[in-house]
């Protein structure tokens, strides 16, 4: 999530900043979202794996699948905004 920070303030030229939680400080927000605690614990354990790097692979899959590299990160930013 740093990394969409700092694309974030690179494209807006705003001061976008990442702030870390806890699992059990995303658990408390998702409960009193009106989230059960159950779901919330299943949703904050899969960011909890997310942010420890479990998705990130080498792998040429996607662009292999699409027939182009995929859409950088900032690019995907400045098409959204």
């Amino acid at each position: 999530m740093t990394n969409l920070a700092e694309v974030l303030t690179s494209v807006t030229n705003t001061d976008v900043r990442h702030h870390a939680v806890s699992v059990d400080e995303l658990v408390g927000g998702m409960v009193q979202a009106g989230l059960d605690e159950g779901t919330a614990r299943f949703w904050a354990g899969v960011d909890a794996s997310i942010a420890k790097g479990d998705l990130v692979t080498e792998s040429t899959d996607l662009a292999d699948l699409i027939g182009h590299e995929p859409t950088s990160l900032e690019d995907a930013v400045r098409t959204a905004l």
